[in-house]
């Protein structure tokens, strides 16, 4: 048998440049590897969007449940036994407002079930009454102190006068908007939320969101609340004569 002479197999530079040109023409593979890198992005992209939406319903109900309880109170009508121009409201009518939350704001209840408590430490809200008061006699140019007449649910304070704010700044339970200082009365209904995001908890954290709504009694001059009619979560508070 011959022996065959193999020669030596050329390793070096100029046999690797044809693999290296074929490799790069390969397109093979080349599809998943761009879903692998953009799939976690759209992902990403898609939860952010998710929550984004959610949130933004969740804040326009707020808005609208504060509303609404703002504007229910102000509909107070006329108690005879109080005289002609007053309204009066009683434990029961304050509560019946408080409810309308779930009515207008039915999420809470499904988020109250997810977080395991109840449903009044989901939402925090609290109705009152300011009355504007001046100095006496003054008839032109007036400034306005409010003093909280009555208050009920998370409440607001009886001890000082309410402070003045500018109409963009987040609501406070002791301010109010500089612009609606003025004569006579207004009723107020304040919320406060915390959201808490789906998905991205863990990057964006609780968003508190607060809504406040005012309004000035329809039919009434003012609206007192009367504590003899029943118990409940409501108090009145002094207001200087």
């Amino acid at each position: 048998m011959t022996a065959r002479l193999l020669a030596p197999r050329r390793t070096g530079p100029g046999h690797l440049r044809p693999v290296l040109r074929a490799w790069r023409a390969d397109r093979h593979g080349v599809a998943g590897l761009e879903i692998a890198f953009i799939l976690p992005i759209l992902l990403v992209l898609a939860l952010v969007a998710f929550d984004l939406a959610r949130y933004t319903i969740y804040v326009r109900k707020a808005h609208l449940a504060a509303a609404t309880m703002a504007d229910l109170l102000a509909r107070a009508d006329p108690d005879p036994a109080l005289g002609n121009s007053t309204g009066r409201l009683t434990w029961a009518n304050l509560d019946s407002v408080f409810r309308t939350q779930l009515v207008v704001f039915p999420e809470l209840m499904k988020e109250a079930q997810i977080r395991n408590e109840w449903v009044w430490s989901t939402v925090r809200a609290s109705l009152s009454g300011i009355q504007f008061k001046t100095q006496s006699g003054c008839q032109s140019n007036c400034t306005y102190t409010a003093y909280v007449a009555w208050t009920a649910g998370q409440g607001r304070p009886c001890a000082t006068p309410l402070t003045g704010a500018a109409t963009a700044a987040q609501p406070s339970p002791s301010t109010l908007p500089s612009d609606i200082f003025g004569p006579g009365f207004l009723v107020v209904a304040d919320l406060v939320f915390e959201y808490r995001p789906l998905f991205l908890r863990s990057v964006v954290g609780t968003v508190t969101v607060r809504r406040s709504f005012y309004a000035p009694p329809r039919y009434v001059s003012s609206i007192v609340y009367d504590p003899t009619a029943s118990a409940g979560n409501a108090w009145v508070c002094v207001v200087p004569a």
